[in-house]
């Protein structure tokens, strides 16, 4: 719905392509960890649950580094 949003220019305010792909990457990872942590589950309940923390490290040194200067301010 996010991509179709900004396909269409239904966003407000418009989001930059930087932006728009950022913010994307951001809100599908938690959809990527959870379905990495599904098959884990089956294995280990534990190592499932240990992958979730692997989310903080992901955002600190990989999203937030890479968060574009007006990110705030057009998402805000």
């Amino acid at each position: 719905m996010f991509n179709r949003a900004h396909d269409n220019d239904l966003l407000d305010p418009a989001l930059t392509e930087e932006v728009f792909r950022w913010a994307r990457s951001a809100a599908s990872s938690p959809v990527f960890f959870f379905l990495i942590s599904v098959p884990l589950a089956f294995v280990s309940p534990t190592l499932a649950c240990v992958k979730w923390f692997g989310a903080v490290p992901y955002q600190a040194l990989y999203l937030n580094p890479r968060k574009p200067a007006d990110a705030d301010s057009l998402l805000g």
